[in-house]
């Protein structure tokens, strides 16, 4: 027997609680005859908070949810029904006022107290969480509609367990051990990582290491290897406090042949080129911060060889040298910032020798010649005021000089 007195009056009061309906019924909470009125239920014609029974139908007539409200809040056991009949959720309240409507169901979280517990039509649970007037805490749990664990979540100790529906773990995070582990379907592991600190190491589904590193104080370190399928390397990245400083890249036709760059903080390139069965080879480049070129040339077996330019950070070229595995070997020359020549001279097998020239910016300048990196016979010295002088050198002492 309904409270209202009336059989419209009744249809009235049975349509007043609509919980299945959308997110925005919730939110206006306008029912016909009532009102909620600063978070009370309240009788639409005389203000005054209801008290009594609450039942919505769906159109098949059978119950949709039924509930109490004491002095205009929802109190006690509610039941929400699926419209085959079986019951979809159940759960009570504690003072609730119909706020704070759950985004997936539509109803309202504030005053859930207890185990509220979800199902599937066929009557198998789907959920269950557990509340203290309307904050979720404990354990949260979910299940598949084969009745296997679906997930678990436990809000006092932060761990999420998850499973795949054919009851094979999925993943485990436990941040109180600083743990987190993966699976796949098959039961191969797939990721082991501390979140803080310790190593960490992810799978293929074949079992294969696709890729291990450092993690200190919640930042990668050191070096991370990373592998392609078929146990081949793919890469090493290398890190400093989480920044990477450098990456070797293995190239997937040819895998004696690596691709290594060096990074600054700010993680544009410092340093480029490649690497053949783990020595420098062919053309490297050294860049500056505003990623300009600094310098530039040629490897071959981790030496220097032929020719080396180096440029300003506007981009202007300062010098060329060459080299021959490793050492200096042919022309050698520097250049003022406006082009100009400042010194000009030759190596042989990494020693001056032949010719050499010398500008400065006042006007002075040097000139004479080097054997097996020692000055040699004269050398004429120029300066700005038309002067000049020349000196006699023997395995690189003066011998004497010689004004002019």
């Amino acid at each position: 027997m309904y409270l209202f007195g009336s059989v419209k009056k009744n249809r009235i009061l049975i349509t007043v609680l609509i919980f299945l309906l959308s997110l925005p019924v919730w939110s206006q909470v306008r029912y016909p005859g009532l009102i909620n009125r600063n978070n009370i239920y309240v009788k639409r014609a005389n203000g005054q908070a209801y008290s009594g029974e609450m039942i919505d139908n769906f159109s098949n007539g059978k119950v949709k949810v039924k509930g109490q409200l004491d002095k205009g809040l929802m109190e006690g056991e509610w039941l929400y029904y699926h419209e085959n009949g079986s019951i979809w959720g159940q759960g009570n309240f504690v003072g609730g006022n119909g706020k704070n409507p759950s985004p997936i169901s539509g109803i309202p979280k504030d005053g859930r107290n207890g185990i509220w517990k979800f199902y599937y039509e066929s009557g198998k649970i789907s959920s269950e969480y557990h509340y203290e007037r309307g904050r979720q805490n404990g354990a949260q749990k979910e299940w598949f509609a084969n009745e296997v664990m679906k997930s678990t979540h436990d809000l006092d100790t932060e761990r999420e367990q998850t499973w795949f529906s054919n009851g094979q773990r999925r993943y485990d995070n436990d941040p109180r051990n600083d743990l987190y582990r993966e699976w796949f379907r098959n039961g191969q592991e797939k990721i082991v990582r501390h979140n803080s600190e310790g190593i960490v190491r992810e799978w293929y589904q074949n079992g294969d290491l696709r890729k291990k590193g450092l993690i200190r104080d919640n930042l990668k370190e050191g070096e991370w290897i990373y592998y392609r399928p078929g146990k081949i390397l793919d890469k090493k990245i290398f890190y400093e406090q989480g920044e990477k400083t450098a990456e070797l890249k293995v190239d997937k036709n040819e895998s004696s042949l690596s691709q290594w760059k060096k990074y600054y903080p700010n993680g544009r390139v410092k340093e480029a080129g490649q690497i053949i069965t783990l020595k420098k080879q062919g053309i490297w480049t050294v860049y500056y911060l505003n990623g300009r070129v600094k310098e530039k040339g040629n490897y071959l077996d981790n030496r220097r060889d032929g020719l080396w330019q180096t440029y300003n950070e506007k981009n202007i070229l300062i010098r060329e040298e060459y080299y021959m595995v490793g050492k200096y070997h042919g022309k050698y020359i520097i250049y003022f910032n406006n082009g100009d020549e400042k010194i000009t001279g030759n190596y042989n097998n990494g020693q001056k020798s032949d010719k050499w020239t010398y500008n400065f910016e006042n006007g002075d300048s040097k000139a004479g010649h080097y054997h097996n990196d020692m000055k040699i016979g004269p050398w004429n010295f120029y300066s700005a005021d038309g002067s000049t002088m020349t000196i006699v050198f023997m395995d690189d002492k003066p011998i004497r000089p010689e004004p002019n």
